[in-house]
């Protein structure tokens, strides 16, 4: 499990970092994260297969698929959320920043890297739409939870905070929000097969 940690965060923060470095250098950064995102894919890929014909302990097709979304939604989640850390720049493209077409440059990686894996999640079985479905409650739960906070604070912050919130910073942080339920529904989901992973493996190491 310290392994999903590991990977989940450091996209987070590679997300973060380049969104920053963006913002301070005046220069697109998303090329980066995006050729990042598409190499991890296929080194992934590989390491795997090399697994499973030494072991046969290969993550399965789902789980596989599972692992890019999990890794390229923290990776656009930390741009996002360090972008809205600076709520006076305007993330319009031509506004003076590369954010936006960050974003899109990662998220057409992100595509490119899903076509990679597209064969992978046609295979699943029952364990597979159980872990889904434990997923997807977790996410929804967690989407409730942070669309309440967010209508709290905009019900009760200060006027003069809420004068700096326009409609465009608003709908960048429901962005956000939604980006956060699906890495929740990802992250719930990774665990849920690395407890089942380590059922199996306490099964076959008995006697």
């Amino acid at each position: 499990m310290f392994k999903i940690f590991r990977f989940t965060l450091a996209a987070l923060m590679l997300g973060a970092l380049l969104a920053l470095a963006s913002i301070k250098l005046h220069f697109p950064m998303g090329w980066i994260g995006g050729i990042g995102l598409i190499a991890w894919a296929i080194l992934a890929r590989r390491k795997w297969e090399k697994i499973g014909r030494q072991t046969g302990l290969d993550p399965s097709g789902p789980e596989r698929v599972l692992r890019l979304r999990a890794t390229g939604t923290a990776l656009l989640l930390g741009h996002l959320c360090a972008a809205l850390s600076y709520p006076d720049l305007d993330f319009h493209v031509g506004q003076g920043n590369f954010l936006a077409i960050d974003s899109w440059t990662m998220i057409a990686a992100f595509i490119v890297a899903g076509l990679l894996y597209q064969q992978d999640g046609k295979l699943s079985d029952e364990r597979d739409r159980a872990i889904a479905f434990s997923g997807t409650q977790n996410g929804y739960h967690t989407l409730i939870a942070s669309l309440v906070v967010l209508l709290l604070l905009l019900g009760f912050l200060p006027p003069n905070i809420l004068e700096q919130l326009n409609y465009f910073t608003v709908a960048n942080i429901l962005v956000a929000l939604i980006t956060l339920s699906l890495f929740a529904k990802f992250l719930t989901q990774l665990f849920g097969y690395a407890k089942d992973t380590q059922a199996l493996m306490a099964l076959d190491s008995e006697p």
